[in-house]
């Protein structure tokens, strides 16, 4: 949001303008009583000698009054939530230095600490200053502070987003120190991690690829010819993450500049040195996936040894200590940040990205049956949004109702010859649905004609038209090899692009799968899948007390799934079908029995 409110993404219109102030809580006091001035807005030191030190912000957030399409923007402000977050992990990344919007956590992390596991002293021996209880600002300090938001500010947007994630990541990291010291150090690494992934190049090479995996494949090729020997080691390392600690290894080695072995290191104890420093960053990475893998802690000598020193030298090589290790990311993320090219234009759709907005999948109750949403609406999902109406509407949901699709019946009749496959399919069977569902007052002229000429659209084998077949009450024209193949693809393609029909409908093709079991004598297998619908469907008390009964019989009885998952209400009679907000009287239903 820092990025957004400078209007670098904003077109030349009317600007809603909202000044933020608010408290940051820190443990550095400046040198001058001059604020920091900031491209968008200040940073005002307090009075000095309080139990703790403040800063007092002003942020301008600016964001277009005008939309896109020319209509007035209803979002005014963001609140500044957001906002006063991003400045606060800017601003202790910039110093080095503590500073939160929250004043406990400010003085649990520069207060003393006689909790804090494993290290018997204040924190400060870990990270230099952050956890200092006092430190006095340097006289350029503003300047310093100033040109850092600056770059920052300008940066493009992808380069901006990778920073501010590495720097909260950061800083987060710092926050655990009290709590859990592998868990910090590994967030430290992850945050230069996440650099590496996003913007190095680094291609794997077969030597990167798991050793013991190599040999066994090399074993396989060896009398293959060179030209296939590579192809499949390309396929391999294309389709494989590998080679992920070495891409670190060299981000890491790629965004060291000189300052960190020269001034950087003035004062330091036991700096990194060149040539230590790539098996120092080796080691910090495994040290990183042997706690996040398996939450192996790193050697306690880090901890113990190592305080007050950036580097320690254990028995298998030099290792990084927290400080080094926070000295190093610090180096790495503003080294990215120097190396950014500025950008004083760029277009960027910031309001996808604003705080406080929810996206969400409009009701079909305002789009079902409206000639507008056959334009921007799937075929698959007017199937969705019907069906997912009438199960509610048999289930006697509260507050559910089946839209009238009326209005948009001859169109659907004339895509019929227009589209194919699965489209075709879909816009038919919400074409069934609806033919099934309602009375026939509401019916199109030979409609029945219109699914003859379509016959082999509505038998081809699939889910969906399972489905359908099922809650019409008609006889699925499949054999049962044919019923098995079809629910096994369906379940197995969960999470994949495919029709969605709901958990009480997959458990109803799963019960009917298993009554055409029975009715060939394999009982094990209806046993089964009756146990698999209770899974699928879980919490369905009926699902539930069918399993418990077929299991106290040997024989097992007709399975009938619609009163199990339909079940009757008591003194039923003719319903009223809710059809978009008009009552009409209704003859008929969709479920277990399909049309009465």
């Amino acid at each position: 949001m820092l990025q957004v409110i400078t209007g670098k993404f904003f077109r030349p219109v009317e600007l809603y303008e909202t000044l933020h102030r608010g408290v940051l809580y820190t443990n550095y006091q400046a040198a001058k009583d001059e604020p920091f001035e900031l491209p968008i807005g200040r940073i005002l030191p307090s009075t000095h000698g309080a139990r703790l030190t403040t800063f007092t912000y002003e942020l301008t957030e600016k964001l277009e009054a005008v939309t896109p399409d020319g209509g007035m923007e209803a979002m005014i402000s963001t609140g500044g939530a957001e906002l006063t977050g991003d400045l606060a992990v800017a601003l202790s990344f910039a110093l080095n230095i503590t500073c939160t919007p929250d004043q406990d956590l400010t003085l649990r992390l520069i207060g003393p600490s006689p909790a804090m596991r494993l290290v018997h002293e204040r924190p400060d021996s870990l990270i230099p200053r952050v956890f200092d209880k006092e430190i006095w600002g340097r006289q350029d300090d503003h300047d310093v502070v100033g040109a850092f938001f600056a770059k920052l500010l300008a940066l493009d947007r992808k380069t901006y987003e990778a920073v501010v994630r590495a720097m909260r990541q950061y800083v987060l990291a710092t926050h655990r120190v009290l709590e859990d010291l592998d868990l910090a150090y590994a967030l430290i690494v992850m945050s230069i991690e996440s650099l590496a992934q996003t913007f190095d190049g680094t291609k794997a090479g077969w030597s990167d690829y798991d050793e013991a995996k190599r040999t066994a494949i090399d074993r396989a090729l060896a009398d293959a010819s060179l030209a296939t020997i590579g192809a499949v080691r390309a396929a391999i390392l294309d389709n494989e993450h590998v080679a992920v600690s070495r891409r670190f290894r060299d981000f890491v080695q790629n965004h060291v500049g000189p300052a960190f072995f020269r001034q950087e290191a003035v004062g330091k104890s036991h700096p990194p040195a060149s040539w230590d420093l790539p098996i120092a960053v080796r080691r910090a990475y495994e040290f990183r996936s042997r706690y996040v893998h398996t939450l192996t802690q790193a050697p306690r000598e880090l901890w113990f040894l190592g305080r007050g020193s950036e580097t320690l030298e254990l028995e298998s090589g030099p290792a990084l200590t927290m400080a080094g290790l926070a000295r190093l990311a610090r180096h790495v993320i503003n080294q990215v940040i120097d190396r950014g090219q500025p950008v004083a234009d760029e277009a960027y759709d910031y309001r996808a990205h604003l705080p406080n907005i929810i996206r969400a999948r409009m009701a079909p109750t305002h789009w079902l049956g409206s000639p507008d949403a056959l334009k921007t609406v799937s075929a698959q999902g007017h199937l969705e949004a019907f069906l997912d109406q009438l199960v509610n509407r048999a289930l006697r949901t509260p507050g559910h109702q089946v839209m009238n699709l009326g209005p948009i019946l001859g169109e659907l009749e004339a895509r019929f010859s227009i589209t194919k496959g699965a489209e075709r399919r879909h816009y038919l069977l919400v074409y069934v649905l609806w033919h099934f569902a309602t009375p026939q007052a509401h019916h199109r002229d030979d409609w029945r004609g219109v699914l003859d000429t379509y016959d082999k659209d509505l038998t081809a084998p699939c889910a969906e038209n399972l489905a359908v077949h099922l809650l019409v009450g008609q006889v699925p024209p499949w054999d049962l090899a044919v019923l098995e193949s079809i629910r096994t693809r369906h379940m197995a393609a969960k999470g994949k692009a495919r029709v969605k029909l709901g958990r009480l409908v997959e458990a109803a093709i799963t019960l009917a799968v298993a009554e055409a079991q029975r009715v060939v004598g394999d009982e094990v297998r209806a046993r089964a899948l009756i146990s698999e619908a209770v899974e699928i469907f879980p919490g369905c008390e009926a699902l539930t007390q069918l399993e418990k009964d077929v299991a106290g019989h040997e024989v097992l009885a007709p399975i009938d799934w619609g009163p199990v998952l339909f079940p009757p209400a008591e003194g039923d009679a003719v319903e009223t079908l809710e059809l978009g907000g008009a009552d009409v009287g209704d003859d008929t239903q969709i479920g277990p029995n399909g049309a009465a």
